[in-house]
C-alpha cells in the first residue's frame, strides 16, 4: 500500500468469534457499541496483526488473549456501573416502545454499593476508585487494587502520589510485579524529586530487580538530600558488594 498502513479484518474476526458467525449481543450491544467481549476481540485482531507486521522483531515477548484479558484495564466497579448504564439504555427507545423505569438490584456487596452510588451521582469516579481501592486493600485483594491504583494513575499522570500508590500495589500482588512497578514509582520520584520515600523505595525497587546501576544513581540522589537515611547504609552495602 501507498502508506504501508496495517488493515485489520475486524469484521471477520467478529464473525468467527460470535455463535454460528452471527453478530449478536454476546459481542454488541444491538448494532453499533461492542461490548467487553466485542472490544476484547477488536483489540485482540489488532495486536495479532501488528504482531505479525514487521514490529513482531522489536516485540519481547508476546502478550496472550487470555492474559490480556485477565489485565484489561478495567476494575469491577467499573464494570458493574457499566452494566447498570447498558440496563438503563435497555429500558428506553428504540429498545422497548415506551421508556421504563430501571432501578438496579439491591447491593449485595460493597462493591456493588460503590458502583450504585457512582450510577445515582452521588459519587463520581474518582471518588468510586478511592472507595473501591480502599475496599479492595482492607479485604487483601492487591489484584483488583493494583487495577485500580494503575487506572488512578493514568488518569492523572503529572501527580506524584497515584504513581506511588500504583508501584505499593503492583508489588502488594501474588506474585509480586516488581518489575511493572518500577515506572510508577520512577514517575513518583520524578515528579517530586525531594521525596525521601520516593527515592527510597525506588532505590529498593532497582535493587531488588537487579538494576544495580539505576540503584546507585537514586542512592546518590537520596544522600544528597538525607546523609543520614537509614536506608543508605544498607544500600551502600549491597552495591559494594556488587562492584
Amino acid at each position: 500500500m501507498k502508506h504501508e498502513a496495517t488493515v485489520v479484518d475486524t469484521l471477520s474476526s467478529l464473525r468467527d468469534a460470535a455463535p454460528a458467525g452471527v453478530i449478536g449481543n454476546e459481542l454488541m450491544l444491538e448494532h453499533l457499541h461492542p461490548n467487553q467481549a466485542g472490544y476484547g476481540v477488536i483489540a485482540d485482531a489488532f495486536y495479532d496483526a501488528l504482531h505479525h507486521d514487521e514490529l513482531d522483531r522489536d516485540w519481547p515477548r508476546y502478550i496472550d488473549a487470555e492474559t490480556a484479558r485477565l489485565e484489561r484495564p478495567l476494575t469491577r466497579i467499573e464494570i458493574l456501573h457499566g452494566e447498570y448504564r447498558v440496563a438503563h439504555l435497555l429500558n428506553d427507545w428504540p429498545f422497548v416502545e415506551q421508556k421504563r423505569e430501571y432501578k438496579p438490584p439491591a447491593p449485595r456487596d460493597p462493591e456493588q454499593q460503590i458502583a450504585q452510588a457512582w450510577f445515582a451521582g452521588s459519587l463520581d469516579w474518582i471518588g468510586a476508585m478511592n472507595a473501591g481501592l480502599a475496599h479492595a486493600q482492607d479485604r487483601g485483594d492487591y489484584q483488583e487494587a493494583a487495577r485500580i491504583a494503575m487506572s488512578m494513575a493514568d488518569a492523572f499522570p503529572f501527580e506524584a502520589q497515584p504513581q506511588f500508590v500504583a508501584g505499593q500495589m503492583l508489588i502488594r500482588r501474588t506474585p509480586p510485579q516488581g518489575k511493572q512497578a518500577i515506572p510508577y514509582f520512577h514517575r513518583a520520584a520524578t515528579l517530586e524529586p525531594d521525596n525521601l520515600s520516593y527515592l527510597a523505595t525506588l532505590a529498593q525497587a532497582y535493587v531488588i530487580n537487579g538494576y544495580d546501576d539505576a540503584a546507585r544513581d537514586t542512592a546518590r540522589r537520596l544522600q544528597q538530600l538525607a546523609p543520614a537515611h537509614p536506608l543508605l547504609r544498607q544500600l551502600r552495602q549491597y552495591l559494594d558488594s556488587k562492584e
